[in-house]
């Protein structure tokens, strides 16, 4: 044997060797003295090597669509994988700072609240102070239960929105 024809050790692309080695073992008369009469009317050798080609060709175009598919398939898995880099540090960094958000929020608010309710309570020590005023036992045991249901509605708001505060927190708002 020629040592043209032997594949060579280190093949690069199995295809294309593939493909050289199919094209070495054509007889060169065949592919260049090809009449029209024979390209119309072809023998059972050239047919034969017609398949052969479009076998080769299809095969080739498989092997390239598996390699593309691969490749995209790789470069989906890079874009993937540094998108969801991207996320996690974009979601810590906001976290990061939500959590100081709400904490500062969470800071104004209570001192508000306990400016509101200091305030109620210097109104309800007035309210009790001028209980002291009402004569008639009756009237004072009916502003006395006046006062004690103010302070009741009064804590169960305070509670009612410290709760419902608390709830916004918690849904990470």
């Amino acid at each position: 044997m020629n040592s043209k024809n032997m594949p060579q050790k280190i093949q690069k692309n199995p295809v294309i060797s593939t493909s050289d080695e199919i094209n070495a073992s054509r007889p060169a008369a065949l592919v260049k003295h090809r009449s029209i009469l024979h390209r119309l009317f072809p023998t059972k050798f050239q047919k034969a090597i017609t398949e052969s080609d479009l076998i080769q060709a299809k095969t080739e175009l498989e092997y390239r669509e598996k390699a593309l598919r691969m490749l995209k398939d790789a470069q989906l898995q890079a874009i993937q994988e540094k998108y969801n880099e991207f996320l996690k540090t974009g979601k810590s960094i906001i976290r990061s700072d939500s959590g100081l958000f709400f904490a500062n929020k969470l800071s104004e608010f209570e001192g508000e609240m306990n400016t509101i309710c200091n305030n109620f309570y210097q109104v309800i020590e007035n309210q009790y102070d001028k209980l002291k005023d009402i004569k008639i036992p009756y009237l004072k045991v009916i502003a006395e239960d006046r006062i004690e249901e103010s302070a009741i509605r009064f804590k169960e708001s305070v509670n009612k929105i410290m709760a419902d505060f608390i709830h916004i927190l918690d849904e990470g708002v």
